[in-house]
Formats: C-alpha cells, sequence, structure tokens
C-alpha cells in the first residue's frame, strides 16, 4: 500500500484539474459588453514623472501592443483613442475619474492625489447609465516611484493597471502581470494565467458554420472529447492499481 498516497495524489489532480489564480477586480463580473474597448488620455500632463500627455498615450498603445494585444484566445480589442481635451485627473482617484470617462472606453492620467508614496499607479471598472466605463490612474505626486521605472516596468504598470480597467482583479501567479507588484522582477509578456483570466472575461465568439466543411466529432475511445477520454482513461489505470494493491493486501491477510 506504499503507493496509495501517489494514487491518491493523481485522483484529486485528475479530477479537479489546475487551479486558476486569476481573480475578478469585482464579484458582479463587471466587463465591458463591446470587446471593442476605446483607451483615452486625460488633457493633464504628468509633470513629475516628466511625461507628457502625448507620450502617455504612446506608452499605453505600446503597453496595449505587448501585452493585451497579444492574447489570441480573447476577443478583447484595445485600441489607442486621443488625448481628451478639459479632461483633467490630477486631483482624481481611479474610482472618481470613471466619472469622467464615457461608455466602453478607458481614460488614463496622472494623479498627485494617490494615499500611498509606494503606489505606482490604480486601475477602477465601474457601470454607468452610458455602459461600462474603466479608468487607470498614475501616481505622480513629488515622492512618486514612478519616475524610477524604466521602459519596460513602465509598461508592465500600465498594462496590470489597463488590466483591473476591464475587470481582472490580482492573480496569484508571482510571474503573472496581474500579481499584486511588480517588484524584483521585469514582467515582460503574459503568463497563462493572464491568458486565461482575460480569455474568461472576453472569450472569442463560437467559429459558427463553415459552409460545406464540417467540423469532425472526435469522441475518442470512451465517447467523448479528447479530454475527457484521457481523463476516463486514466482513471481506469488508477482504478485498475487501486483495486490491485487491494486484492493483494486481502490475499496477504487470507494467507497469515
Amino acid at each position: 500500500m506504499k503507493f496509495f498516497g501517489l494514487y491518491v495524489f493523481i485522483f484529486i489532480q485528475l479530477l479537479f484539474g489546475k487551479a486558476f489564480g486569476f481573480t475578478l477586480i469585482s464579484t458582479g463580473d463587471i466587463h465591458f459588453g463591446d470587446p471593442k474597448v476605446i483607451v483615452n488620455v486625460s488633457s493633464n500632463d504628468c509633470n513629475n514623472i516628466g511625461i507628457s500627455k502625448e507620450a502617455l498615450l504612446d506608452l499605453v498603445e505600446e503597453a496595449v501592443d505587448d501585452y493585451w494585444g497579444e492574447v489570441s484566445t480573447s476577443a478583447l480589442d484595445l485600441e489607442k483613442g486621443g488625448v481628451k481635451d478639459g479632461v483633467d485627473l490630477s486631483a482624481d482617484s481611479s474610482s472618481t475619474a470613471l466619472s469622467k470617462g464615457n461608455g466602453n472606453t478607458i481614460i488614463i492620467g496622472c494623479t498627485n492625489t494617490i494615499g500611498s508614496s509606494s503606489t505606482l499607479a490604480t486601475g477602477s471598472i465601474g457601470n454607468f447609465f452610458d455602459g461600462v466605463r474603466g479608468a487607470v490612474v498614475i501616481n505622480d505626486s513629488a515622492a512618486t516611484p514612478f519616475s524610477s521605472l524604466d521602459d519596460v516596468q513602465r509598461k508592465a504598470t500600465i498594462a496590470h493597471e489597463l488590466g483591473h480597467a476591464f475587470g481582472l482583479g490580482h492573480s496569484g501567479d508571482t510571474n503573472a502581470i496581474m500579481f499584486f507588484s511588480i517588484g524584483g522582477k521585469v514582467q515582460e509578456v503574459l503568463t497563462e494565467d493572464d491568458w486565461d483570466g482575460v480569455s474568461y472575461l472576453y472569450p472569442h465568439e463560437s467559429p459558427g458554420s463553415c459552409g460545406t466543411v464540417s467540423f469532425a466529432d472526435d469522441k475518442g475511445p470512451f465517447g467523448g472529447n479528447g479530454a475527457n477520454s484521457f481523463f476516463l482513461m486514466a482513471l481506469g489505470v488508477l482504478l485498475a492499481g487501486l483495486l490491485s494493491r487491494f486484492g493483494k493486501s486481502i490475499k496477504s491477510k487470507i494467507s497469515i
């Protein structure tokens, strides 16, 4: 029976599969109804970190292209918008910045009112009369740590907050862009958990019909899909092993 613990572990892994690390920012599962979301920048410059509104817009575009724009399993389409004249976020939190946005858009800008000097930026999402809105504010206070970041870290920070702005919470995967901190590592790509999160919120629609070309119906040897067939085969091997061990144990007891 020395392998019994191993069999139980394999059974649990097969039964429950992998544990997802991603979370959602809201218990109400808030996300944009239209996966094509425009990202705009506020009209105020980021004076303390030395970034103009135009440069921030370019940085946002790079963050989208290098991260969320690469997820082939998700329908989310973040697009570069423009500078919103008259929209000043210098005294706003991300939650109050939502009121200055529009439906199906994300507004991003710099603020001097983030309470903690160690906070790089914050992101939020909310439902409004004209639809879902997202907002990101970057810490532009005198003690901001954002100014000391290199370009990769800045893009990673913006990509992280954009994740909040379209509905994702923090990930339990320490390598994910949605992990709560980027300190101590450079996150240049998304992880599988990031992909899973954005694909869960914004899945591709069913591919539908291919005209005269039909989809193959590969049910496998047990009448299910490939994953189910593998699961059943592995479960059968596991049960056979358990029964064999149990039978040997019974025989051993009877012989004594």
